[in-house]
């Protein structure tokens, strides 16, 4: 995941996370500054719980700090 400031706002303590919901699988990074222009790449790992079942599940992404929150969705297909 990839996050760039446009806002010509500096901005400090953005952190990313991800929540499964369905499956209670949760996963997020340290807090972070990000300077106006600057870009963040981080990569979030989540556990699949062995016994789930096969389809495709939603991926809620949220990236935020004290002012503002942005909120995403994509689709995860687990299959065995």
């Amino acid at each position: 995941m990839s996050v760039e400031n446009i806002a010509g706002i500096d901005k400090d303590n953005v952190k990313f996370a991800a929540v499964i919901q369905e499956l209670g699988v949760y996963a997020t990074n340290g807090e972070f500054d990000l300077d106006t222009g600057d870009t963040e790449y981080t990569v979030l790992y989540m556990d699949i719980p062995e016994n789930t079942d096969e389809g495709i599940y939603y991926v809620r992404v949220t990236v935020s700090d004290d002012d503002v929150k942005r909120v995403i969705y994509r689709d995860v297909i687990v299959e065995d």
